[in-house]
């Protein structure tokens, strides 16, 4: 909003500053999904992991943010993902404490899972929390594209 009585400072001082600046409280479109790894690798770190979930998910709920909470493991050559609350479900955080790792992972997949499910969305804005220990670790091997041989896992 321009402040007519500063006007003048533009025309003699060279100051911009003629505007009234105006504080608003929208957040924009945003939103936050948070991707629980739930391998076995995270076994005697289950608390530790559903209790910093919650902690980041009830702050987000509290600040007003929509966010959705989902864990990812996979087991039989499947990757598993669980929603514990979605964006419009503010009463269910206690739900993220239902929380159990077991089975493999494959961070990637799951990633390009939960990537797939924000873009479904109808929020602009997207930010994506991973919390893993970053070990990714399947009992299958991955096939390659169109060929029958395996590719194994590498570190780099």
């Amino acid at each position: 909003m321009l402040n007519g009585s500063n006007v003048w400072r533009a025309l003699y001082l060279d100051d911009d500053k003629v505007f009234i600046k105006n504080e608003q409280n929208d957040m924009g479109d945003l939103s936050v999904d948070i991707l629980l790894d739930a391998s076995t690798s995270q076994k005697n770190r289950q608390e530790i992991v559903s209790g910093q979930g919650y902690t980041i998910a009830e702050a987000l709920t509290r600040c007003g943010i929509p966010c959705r909470v989902m864990s990812f493991c996979s087991m039989t050559g499947y990757t598993i993902m669980r929603v514990y609350r979605d964006y419009n479900e503010r009463n269910k955080n206690d739900n993220i404490f239902e929380y159990v790792s077991n089975g493999c992972n494959r961070d990637g997949l799951a990633i390009r899972a939960a990537h797939y499910l924000m873009n479904q969305s109808p929020y602009d804005h997207k930010i994506l929390i991973v919390l893993s220990d970053v070990k990714p670790n399947d009992i299958r091997k991955i096939r390659g594209s169109g060929a029958e041989e395996f590719i194994p896992y590498e570190k780099q």
